[in-house]
């Protein structure tokens, strides 16, 4: 049982803190994904959970739980407060268990984000991944006399924990405000979008031909070098379209950026020639227009540098022109959808600078650079 115990604390414990670690450096990401959660459980069991009150505590619990997530799985690897963290183990993970099996028979939330944007589980993966660590859990509840403490001085082992709890919080609060430090998103600098938007894999279809035997009822398909005779006892009923092999999306996909007269500027910008600078508001409504003193004044030298910048937004064109007359920005939006844009940056307004398609740098709204900023890293303005 001891020996059980160990491992089971081992890879329970690091688990827990690898799964953690990639939702505190986003929090915002699994907000987003609790905001889906909410409005199925709204659906489904209490339209409570849809209201406004609940929505707004989406990014709270977010950074609660992920940080309490690390903490458990911290305090499990240095046995502290045995008791209390195989408690909240146990009850943290039937709660995720029953998350877990009811999106993946209802399917309405595809991805559980479990181990946020850094790795992507179908529902049912996630819920065999939660049975699995549930009967480790049990292991560790019930053999709990078995932890013992790496640290042997108890002031030690709470300032220990108190320290990495600290910091576990502070590290979420910095890339809330900031962008998280490391980015497991399509949307990473140094990806070129073009290319992830044609990377995905077709399905391997074959069509079938199904006929009924007038004879006996069989219903057989048949392929099209395989057609039964036709003066035999098959009758042809229909055509169907047989996936021999599953196909697989780009890596970014449902993203267009159109303008106010409905064409679409996509590839314009995707493939144009140079730097440009993009400003990115995916809700109007919900934007710091602090923040667009320094885009108004970047857009500006930029443009004295013959350097073009755009503005993406999911709000409407009306919305978006109220903005830009109140904060003077003499910038052209055009529309993105929503979620494409709270993925490519986590800030509202964020900025990135492209390159022919290539993402070269990326700023959250509190630490918008000066155009010499950029033109001494980027060589910016001369191209």
């Amino acid at each position: 049982m001891k020996v059980a115990v160990s491992i089971s604390r081992v890879l329970v414990g690091l688990l827990f803190i690898v799964s953690g670690f990639v939702k505190v450096i986003d929090p915002l990401g699994f907000s987003y994904k609790l905001d889906k959660y909410f409005v199925v459980f709204s659906d489904y069991f209490f339209s409570f959970f849809g209201s406004d009150f609940m929505m707004s505590l989406t990014l709270p619990f977010s950074v609660f739980f992920t940080v309490l997530e690390m903490v458990l799985g911290f305090a499990l690897l240095i046995g502290v407060f045995r008791k209390l963290t195989t408690w909240l183990m146990l009850v943290l993970i039937i709660f995720f268990t029953f998350l877990t099996g009811f999106t993946a028979i209802t399917g309405e939330v595809t991805d559980c984000g479990c181990f946020g944007d850094a790795l992507k589980l179908t529902p049912w993966q996630s819920f065999y991944k939660d049975i699995v660590l549930t009967a480790l859990i049990l292991i560790i509840f019930f053999g709990k006399k078995h932890i013992e403490p790496i640290i042997r001085v108890p002031a030690i082992r709470h300032t220990v924990l108190g320290v990495f709890t600290v910091a576990s919080f502070g590290l979420s609060i910095y890339c809330l405000a900031y962008l998280p430090i490391i980015d497991f998103r399509p949307y990473k600098i140094g990806a070129h979008m073009p290319t992830k938007m044609n990377d995905g894999v077709a399905p391997e279809i074959e069509p079938v031909l199904v006929y009924k035997n007038t004879e006996t009822g069989e219903v057989k398909e048949f392929s099209s070098s395989n057609i039964p005779s036709s003066d035999g006892p098959w009758e042809f009923k229909e055509r169907r379209d047989k996936t021999l092999k599953e196909g697989t999306l780009p890596t970014i996909h449902d993203f267009s950026i159109t303008g106010e007269d409905g064409k679409s500027y996509t590839d314009q910008f995707l493939n144009r020639k140079g730097y440009l600078l993009v400003i990115i508001a995916h809700d109007i409504s919900k934007t710091n227009k602090d923040a667009y003193e320094d885009l108004r004044k970047l857009a500006k030298k930029a443009d004295d540098a013959g350097i073009k910048t755009i503005g993406l937004s999911s709000s409407s064109f009306s919305k978006i022109d109220d903005l830009r007359h109140e904060v003077q920005l003499p910038v052209t939006f055009y529309q993105t959808d929503g979620i494409q844009l709270k993925t490519m940056i986590r800030s509202n307004p964020g900025l990135m600078l492209w390159k022919e398609g290539t993402i070269l740098g990326k700023w959250p709204d509190l630490s918008i650079p000066a155009f010499k900023t950029l033109k001494s890293k980027y060589n910016i303005g001369n191209n």
